[in-house]
């Protein structure tokens, strides 16, 4: 199986096991230079170099595949209510329902645009292949915004790519801040 096979396999894998049955209700309509569009609004994300592909997905969700090793970053938001009271903790399980025998490596408090966020990383496996995953999550009123980085523990020389996304976050119109 080629590189991006193995890529576009993975990430379906997992977006089914964490988004299946919810694309619907995701928020993201499109992504354009560094600018993610949503039902409610849209807001920047720090560009990321060429090599970072976008990939087509049945989701609504934003994915991009890097073209040096099997690492994919997917970005997606919720609102109408997503979150209700769930804490980031609760939220960043969630997405990580599908991973089989998933074991924290880190989680850190931060900030995003004003709000707090979780960001955990560790590993697991999909489909009998082994992964590392990041995932950042906040929310704001009724939304709740998740970045997700995918690639195989081996092959992490592309991750402060990700980071430095999520550095440059901000709203560029809605939701309303409380």
């Amino acid at each position: 199986m080629n590189k991006i096979s193995i890529i576009i396999v993975l990430s379906t894998i997992f977006l089914t096991s964490c988004f299946g049955g919810l694309q619907k209700e995701g928020s993201v309509l499109g992504y354009s230079k560094g600018v993610v569009r949503t039902q409610g609004g849209s807001f920047y994300v720090g560009k990321l170099p060429t090599y970072w592909k976008q990939e087509k997905i049945a989701y609504r969700a934003v994915l991009f595949a890097n073209q040096h090793d099997f690492s994919t970053i997917t970005i997606d938001s919720w609102c109408r209510d997503a979150a209700g009271d769930a804490s980031l903790r609760n939220l960043t399980e969630d997405l990580f329902r599908g991973i089989n025998n998933f074991q924290d490596k880190a989680r850190y408090d931060f900030t995003a645009a004003g709000r707090a966020a979780l960001l955990t990383e560790g590993y697991g496996s999909v489909d009998g292949r082994d992964i590392f995953i990041s995932a950042y999550v906040f929310k704001m009123n009724t939304c709740v915004f998740d970045f997700l980085y995918v690639t195989l523990p081996d092959q992490m020389g592309y991750y402060d790519d990700f980071k430095n996304m999520i550095k440059e976050f901000r709203f560029i119109k809605g939701p309303k801040i409380l």
